[in-house]
């Protein structure tokens, strides 16, 4: 006889029993999909990515080395989506048929790329007459150790100075292209997202903003882009484009600088809304950029450590439109390799934005504003290095509101783009002056840049095999509420000067051609004109790099570039090569001159030169095998100053920063039992540091490799970044100072796919 203590344990027991029985039920009843990937010659696909998507679910998982993949779920209908590298992604609709499913992929297809930079809509690369490289994700993560050095497989884009962003002083990490820069300010426009990456006082490029592993793609646009995107874009153009693509990614690693590196992007679907949010936290000891025989007391290593994080809340409007909402926090803090060089920068965003399609018309909005506190410190070093003074420290806080709108629609066989951007910066560079160590004065000057620019595209199809576009862009620029103040502190009376404002106008018209020859060959012309206000930056803070000491110039104009190209493009499935004559003429560039020189002390002056001569030519060619991605680049550019009436010395005399010839190469392969090799490769003949040609430095090649193993949803990597430890010089300040040392780095990485 059961007695009333064992009935809640029979009972107990009875309910694990039949809850048992019930999710033995559920497994057997659930849809078990495997199937097996493979390309065209019938060899197994090994790493290749598989979504199963039935209704509002998505199952993930990975193909193992024998190319075979299991997706257990309660469905018994949805749609199965494969992608691997270097193979097109393909879609499979399954409703319960028989099992195992064969997905075959096949090689990807050059002449589908699809590029939006050219003509700011999706335009097929072979329908543009624009000058425009393609990096994916893969070749933008590994094995460069920042963004601005995986850039840089592109021939001819380039820093102000070759160190990159590890060690660079922000105020050189503008971007240029085709030789046509002289400064520190980029002469390329970088959107992320849609939205100027650049900075708003200075001009510069904080590569470190945008997480790599929130990057999908990267489009360069050389040649000059301000027909589309105004000022910045003088030279051209780099557009980051974010992923979509993952609902987590998550990155860790170490290198052996004793440094650190966790990224990732994680993102979230609630009542029609898709939350995402990415960061990154990086820091390391870093290394000396002045060799071990010239180092005194006061070098130190260069060193990084910043933070940045980014969230977003997107909703979707109507059948094809979409609003956005984001906001991002960035620090970021520096030593410049002595004991008293040191700088920072806290910075803050907000973005709003709305894509929509109504009918044939596209329209796209943005709206966006910043602030930023950024600080830095200056000394003199004695000849021995063993000994310096701080000489100056600077807070330069500044703040911006800029917005930009476009319409494009199809018209007959034609196509019109029009829209209207601004740009609207408020700034200045508050400095303490020391004099024999002790604070002597206080200093301040600064002013606004308001730029407002309006835009029309035509782009048409004639007589099959032709397609030309024109462009026209009018833009207005003003500096205004200019000042200089100083207040000695041995009288503590205020010296205020007011500066008169400067307003420019104008216009940068674009026309391009392409006209296809028999068998995929291409012929492509472009002639453009643009222009690039000076940034307050370059109006009103001064600057000191070891002892070489730059003077601000209020009195500065627009540059004004006018230049053509004609090339010739081979376009196939799997094959694309290309080559174009380029010159460009600058008229009235921005660049740092040399005033005078003493054994202490090398003084330079921003000041518009006559004008810049640029020509050269440069090459791509792109081969996508299964499996295998191979890559190549070349530019010749000779650049010299063709004109300076101030000062005629410098006439014929090449550009300070621009290599004469640049090649890059890289390989990847990726399928054999998950294993992924990527290895880059770039050289660069010698260049000069000054406007006058005495400081030369060498020639350099650079090989980086790295490794990687995937293990289901984990990828172990291991990179070698220049690993033949080439010492790059990069500056002569007299003393040379030498871009990043060998750099082995390790980790691992977790993506979950949607």
């Amino acid at each position: 006889m059961k007695t009333a203590r064992t009935l809640p344990r029979i009972f107990i027991h009875s309910i694990k029993f039949s809850a048992a029985v019930l999710l033995l039920c559920c497994v057997l009843h659930a849809a078990e999909l495997h199937g097996r990937v493979t390309d065209q010659s019938g060899a197994v696909i090994a790493g290749a990515h598989v979504n199963f998507t039935a209704g509002q679910s998505t199952y993930s998982t990975i193909s193992d080395y024998a190319g075979s993949f299991t997706i257990s779920s309660s469905a018994h209908q949805g749609t199965l989506q494969v992608s691997a590298p270097g193979f097109s992604s393909a879609a499979v609709e399954w409703n319960g048929s028989a099992l195992p499913i064969a997905v075959t992929l096949n090689p990807a297809v050059v002449s589908d790329t699809v590029v939006i930079t050219a003509e700011r809509r999706a335009t097929s690369l072979a329908e543009t007459a624009a000058n425009i490289v393609v990096l994916t994700a893969a070749e933008v993560n590994r094995p460069a150790l920042t963004l601005d050095d995986a850039l840089r497989q592109v021939p001819g884009f380039t820093l102000f100075r070759r160190s990159n962003s590890l060690t660079a002083n922000p105020t050189t990490q503008g971007a240029s292209v085709r030789g046509v820069g002289a400064s520190g300010a980029s002469r390329m426009l970088v959107l992320n997202d849609g939205v100027p990456l650049n900075d708003a006082f200075g001009g510069w490029v904080y590569w470190d903003r945008v997480p790599r592993a929130a990057i999908d793609h990267v489009e360069v646009l050389r040649g000059g882009g301000s027909s589309l995107y105004g000022s910045s874009a003088l030279g051209g153009v780099v557009d980051l484009r974010q992923r979509n693509d993952t609902l987590a990614t998550i990155e860790a690693a170490g290198d052996s600088l004793n440094g650190h590196n966790v990224q990732g992007r994680i993102s979230h679907q609630f009542s029609g809304w898709d939350f995402s949010g990415n960061g990154e936290d990086f820091g390391n000891d870093g290394f000396f950029v002045v060799a071990a025989q010239d180092r005194g007391a006061v070098d130190t290593p260069a060193t990084l450590a910043f933070s940045n994080a980014a969230v977003r809340a997107q909703h979707g409007l109507g059948a094809a439109g979409s609003m956005f909402v984001s906001g991002s926090l960035f620090a970021e803090q520096r030593n410049n390799g002595t004991t008293l060089q040191v700088n920072s920068t806290h910075l803050g965003e907000l973005q709003t934005g709305i894509d929509d399609t109504i009918g044939k018309n596209l329209f796209s909005i943005r709206i966006y504003g910043s602030g930023e506190h950024y600080h830095q410190s200056f000394s003199s070093i004695a000849a021995d290095r063993n000994t310096e003074a701080l000489t100056r420290w600077q807070t330069v806080p500044s703040d911006q509101i800029g917005f930009s709108t476009y319409w494009t629609c199809p018209v007959s066989s034609a196509r019109i783009t029009a829209g209207v951007d601004g740009r609207f910066i408020h700034g200045e560079s508050d400095e303490t002056v020391f004099t024999a160590k002790k604070p002597a004065s206080l200093v301040s000057a600064g002013g606004r840049n308001n730029l407002l620019g309006t835009f029309a595209e035509f782009s048409q199809t004639l007589m099959r095999r032709l397609r030309v576009s024109a462009g026209l862009r009018f833009d207005w620029w003003a500096n205004t509420e200019g000042f200089n103040q100083t207040t000695p502190f041995s009288t503590l009376r205020t010296d205020l000067t007011l500066l008169n404002s400067h307003r420019e106008t104008a216009w940068s018209p674009r026309l391009g051609a392409v006209y296809d020859l028999a068998a995929q060959w291409q012929l492509t012309a472009s002639a453009y004109s643009g222009f690039r206000a000076p940034t307050l930056n370059e109006l009103y803070r001064s600057f000191r790099l070891g002892n070489v000491f730059t003077r601000a110039n209020e009195q500065l104009q627009a540059e004004h570039l006018h230049g053509g190209e004609a090339g010739i493009r081979y376009l196939r499935q799997r094959v694309l090569l290309s080559a174009a004559y380029f010159q460009e003429n600058v008229d009235e560039p921005v660049a740092n001159v040399t005033l005078f020189t003493t054994a202490a002390l090398i003084t330079r002056q921003r000041e518009n030169l006559g004008s810049v001569r640029a020509r050269g030519m440069d090459s791509d060619a792109l081969f996508l095998f299964p499996r295998v991605q191979l890559r190549a680049g070349y530019e010749y550019v000779h650049s010299v100053v063709s004109s300076f009436s101030q000062n005629p010395r410098l006439v014929d005399q090449f550009v300070p920063q621009v290599p004469f010839h640049t090649f890059t190469f890289s390989g990847s392969y990726s399928g054999f039992k998950t294993w992924t090799l990527i290895a880059l490769f770039r050289a660069s003949s010698r260049q000069f540091d000054d406007d006058l040609n005495q400081f030369e430095l060498a020639p350099y090649s650079v090989l980086d490799f790295s490794v990687a193993k995937q293990i289901g949803p984990l990828t172990w990597f291991a990179n070698a970044s220049n690993i033949l430890d080439t010492r790059i010089q990069t500056a002569a300040t007299p003393i040379l100072n030498y871009g990043s040392p060998r750099i082995v780095s390790g980790g691992v990485r977790f993506i979950l796919k949607r």
